[in-house]
């Protein structure tokens, strides 16, 4: 995926690479909905699902099917899709500007959650053991139990063990159990497995062995 010139696939025929070049084309309804790629995620079936800053497409023999969200905004405005996980289902999740939402078979999108969130621009996402979700917004980290119910956190100088900035890229769940918390203005935090609390990884210019930098995006 590429900022600006569509999406690439390499092809490797013993010592000679070519790329296939796929792009947006304003006289063809079946190409890319955009060529600012953002997320690409291949599905169990071996569908390659494509996010980008005007919506989600889905390869497939002919051309790219283009995902429904027309049940998510009511508008003609910018939806950027961000990151993209599978269900055991087979519906995909997709972190949006509008919110969480699921894409069906029909490729039809619908909100699981927007505005009841910290911020309702979802930059990452992951789901922990128990099924239930951590997500990341453009203002803090929101959990959401299988019951629905909302956790939010902000980052917070006056209450020890918070989470350390607001502006969440992306989460992950390590093998162990522990949530990882890219910050784009705090550093990388972990929180562990019992939930107490979150622990802080920053620069330090005054320690070599320190995070690189402050900015920790995935």
């Amino acid at each position: 995926g590429t900022g600006g010139s569509g999406l690439d696939r390499l092809h490797v025929d013993g010592s000679r690479a070519e790329f296939d070049h796929a792009a947006h084309d304003d006289h063809d309804a079946r190409s890319l909905t955009s060529d600012k790629i953002v997320a690409i995620y291949t599905a169990k079936n071996g569908e390659v699902w494509v996010g980008s800053d005007f919506g989600l497409d889905v390869r497939r023999g002919g051309g790219d099917a283009h995902v429904d969200f027309s049940a998510v905004r009511s508008d003609k405005g910018r939806l950027n899709v961000r990151k993209l996980m599978q269900r055991e289902d087979g519906t995909m999740l997709a972190a949006t500007n509008r919110g969480l939402t699921v894409v069906d078979a029909q490729l039809k999108a619908k909100l699981i959650v927007g505005d009841e969130l910290t911020h309702k621009a979802v930059f990452g996402f992951t789901r922990d053991r128990d099924g239930s979700l951590w997500i990341g917004t453009q203002r803090g980290l929101n959990h959401r139990d299988d019951a629905g119910n909302l956790t939010g956190f902000l980052a917070s100088d006056t209450l020890p063990g918070s989470i350390s900035g607001n502006l969440i890229p992306d989460v992950l769940l390590d093998h162990e159990g522990n949530l990882w918390v890219g910050s784009d203005d705090g550093g990388l935090v972990q929180l562990p497995l019992l939930w107490r609390n979150f622990s802080v990884f920053r620069h330090d210019a005054s320690d070599g062995h320190s995070l690189s930098g402050s900015r920790a995006q995935g």
